[in-house]
């Protein structure tokens, strides 16, 4: 597995504890009243980044278009960010940042020549 998978793998691996984490602290701290989706759709998207993790540690191409759509979904709350730091939010702020900045390295770090050998290989 070239370093960069590898790299990519980690980071979604970071944006998903940093999504497990902020989908258990509002649910069970804040009782859902915090910012974020319902549980339902905090558990969906556990899963989807799971299986993204999944397929891409297999080499199968659709692990990068699923990492991909998790990025991009992680993109729409950004413009929060502001707001939330101005109301001293900061823990949904990093939550927010930080979910998509390990997302977006990771759709990087799987579309450069290597990683793309490594998903035409198999």
């Amino acid at each position: 597995m070239p370093a960069r998978v590898t790299a990519a793998i980690s980071a979604l691996g970071a944006a998903w504890l940093s999504s497990a984490t902020a989908l258990a602290v509002n649910h069970l701290v804040f009782h859902g009243a915090g910012i974020g989706p319902g549980p339902a759709a905090g558990i969906l998207s556990l899963v989807l980044q799971t299986l993204a993790i999944a397929l891409v540690a297999r080499a199968r191409p659709a692990g990068r278009v699923l990492a991909t759509f998790t990025a991009v979904l992680s993109a729409l709350p950004l413009p929060m960010l502001a707001r939330l730091v101005s109301e001293r939010s900061f823990f949904s702020a990093a939550y927010i940042g930080g979910a998509f900045a390990f997302k977006a390295m990771a759709v990087w770090l799987l579309y450069g020549r290597e990683s793309n050998d490594w998903f035409a290989g198999r």
